[in-house]
């Protein structure tokens, strides 16, 4: 048994999490004494000690599962917060039917003992144990992104790593032109919208008695307890029908793509989600390829308040758009070696993988603001660098998040984050705490996509024919945004693919 053999659901989510009876770590000294307690630390000759000794009564090992002991050997560090000294190491791991505090304590210093990249935050932790795992995880003070997330959170939280969050919504992507007629793009099925009988390409007529499309602001307020009479018309009968929908707990694409005046490809992305049938970077593919057949030159890529997620979605993106085995990033991480069960920092480089379909050729107008962040910050970073001019980014600084975390929840319920990766432009300056400064900086949303739009449209004039209809309605876009799923309230980055854990 090894540790890779535990369940995986990564990527940002193919991770490895703990199950219900979940695996445990503990360093060992080689010199066990018969105290009864599992943990004690002990000053001799040597210096500090850590004995950890792992009781295993007859019966309490769950049914099919096996008991490892692991070979003693020299550790390459001392344990955080420990002085140095002789310090010999020993490893096991056991599926437990209990799991007190003191395990969760001490199950949260293993993972900071081996996968925290930033060694001077470490403090000793048997005056904390106590105080238990939170106030540890609390002495990493200039890292928010290091932290215990209680049981009573890991729904949520799980929910928004996965991005399966679901909201209260309508379940209507609206097209932002012909600008006096709010027409649907996408009513995704099994939404309120769709259970009350509207389709793509229905032309929404009133709200409630208000014309539509002068009601968009009405109908986002609306409260989610009461219902809307929506009139539309269907244009494949040229019946109208009046509906009442109620919003309802739903899951949104986490992407949205259309066309704008002048065939400019639009394609916006609320979060990064690799999770099977969900996955952003399957939906990117399929949204480019059909604006290939629809779409005449430039494209615009939203990622306004994306907070980031997976990298394997956002690797597979950019993978799309720049030349095979370009670089990507530059990362340097704290990862496990299997054979001493020991913490290890390298570095390394992020490429561009093997994709389905490569898109490389097109102008694309970036869009980004202050809560553009982790994963999109990512796309943001290697497109300009592997495109240069070809990309023109616009909006607001990013948020600024060049690090990484692993995400382990616990046999208690709860989730550890611990910062085990740094990731760097290949060319640039690190953008950590700082963001990434757009080419043009436009705060308001509508002077942003406005700008793109006009900047796309003349890029792609000379492949366009006809007249282009008036100037389209943007705020139909933020609506969109605001339809997309639930967003990682703190942003996160997710693992790399030689990484055997999660990280965001």
């Amino acid at each position: 048994m090894n540790f890779t053999s535990r369940t995986i659901r990564f990527t940002s989510l193919s991770a490895f999490l703990l199950g219900a009876f979940g695996c445990e770590l503990r360093p060992v000294s080689a010199a066990l004494d018969e105290s009864p307690l599992p943990y004690v630390v002990s000053t001799t000759s040597n210096g500090h000690r850590l004995a950890t000794r792992i009781p295993v009564p007859a019966g309490m090992l769950e049914s099919g599962t096996s008991v490892y002991q692991g070979t003693q050997y020299t550790p390459s560090e001392s344990p955080p917060g420990e002085a140095t000294g002789n310090w010999v190491r020993q490893n096991t791991w056991y599926y437990p039917y209990g799991w007190s505090d003191r395990d969760e304590f001490w199950f949260g210093w293993m993972l900071l003992d081996l996968f925290s990249i930033d060694r001077a935050h470490h403090v000793s932790p048997l005056p904390l144990e106590s105080q238990g795992v939170s106030v540890l995880f609390s002495t990493f003070q200039n890292d928010r992104f290091t932290a215990y997330y209680p049981p009573e959170v890991s729904n949520s939280l799980n929910n928004a790593l996965n991005g399966t969050g679901a909201d209260s919504v309508f379940g209507i992507f609206f097209r932002a032109w012909p600008r006096d007629t709010l027409v649907a793009a996408q009513i995704d099925p099994g939404s309120a919208a769709w259970n009350a009988g509207l389709r793509s390409d229905d032309r929404l007529l009133r709200f409630d008695g208000r014309w539509a499309s002068q009601s968009l602001t009405y109908l986002r307020d609306t409260a989610g307890h009461r219902s809307v009479e929506i009139q539309f018309l269907h244009p494949a009968t040229g019946a109208t029908t009046s509906v009442s929908v109620l919003r309802s707990q739903h899951l949104m694409p986490s992407l949205f793509v259309d066309t704008l005046p002048g065939a400019v490809g639009y394609i916006a992305i609320g979060q990064f989600v690799s999770t099977d049938q969900i996955a952003t970077d399957i939906l990117f593919q399929t949204a480019a390829t059909w604006l290939e057949s629809n779409s005449k030159g430039a494209w615009i890529l939203d990622l306004r308040g994306n907070g980031g997620g997976t990298i394997n979605a956002a690797q597979n993106i950019v993978s799309a758009l720049v030349g095979t085995g370009a670089n990507l990033m530059h990362l340097r991480e704290r990862t496990l070696v299997d054979a001493t069960m020991e913490g290890m920092e390298i570095v390394d480089t992020l490429r561009a993988n093997n994709v389905a379909r490569r898109l490389a050729g097109r102008s694309i107008y970036l869009l980004q603001d202050r809560h553009s962040a982790s994963a999109s910050e990512i796309v943001i970073s290697a497109l300009r660098e592997n495109l240069g001019s070809s990309v023109v980014t616009l909006g607001d600084t990013s948020y600024g998040k060049g690090i990484g975390q692993i995400y382990e929840q616990t046999p208690l319920g709860g989730y550890m984050a611990v910062t085990c990766l740094h990731i760097d432009p290949m060319n640039h300056p690190s953008y950590h705490q700082i963001g990434i400064a757009p080419d043009q900086r436009l705060v308001s949303n509508d002077s942003i996509i406005a700008r793109s739009w006009d900047l796309a449209r003349a890029k792609s004039s000379a492949r366009t024919l006809g007249i282009l209809p008036g100037m389209p309605d943007f705020s139909v876009l933020e609506w969109n945004r605001r339809e997309f799923p639930k967003k990682i309230r703190e942003p996160m980055f997710p693992a790399t693919l030689r990484h055997p854990f999660e990280i965001r």
